[in-house]
């Protein structure tokens, strides 16, 4: 693994790895991946409808990526 290999000698270049993980073009998206992705902004719209309901100041927005203040190396996507 190449975390591995920068962790044991770090003079290694880890652009590639950080390239691999930050690209969105690094995963390969299947048939459901893509049906999902289509899907997104109508289950969003769909949400907040209901939302909204219940919670009178709801309000909804596209995070992305959240990372961790302190702990830099930390990073999720929200969803």
């Amino acid at each position: 693994m190449r975390f591995d290999t920068i962790r044991k000698d770090p003079s290694t270049n880890p652009s590639k790895l950080v390239e691999s993980i930050l690209s969105q073009s690094a995963a390969n998206q299947t048939k459901a991946m893509k049906h999902g992705v289509s899907l997104e902004p109508f289950a969003k719209k769909a949400y907040t409808r209901i939302a909204m309901k219940t919670h009178k100041k709801f309000k909804s927005s596209d995070s992305g990526l959240a990372i961790d203040k302190e702990n830099t190396f930390i990073a999720a996507s929200e969803d």
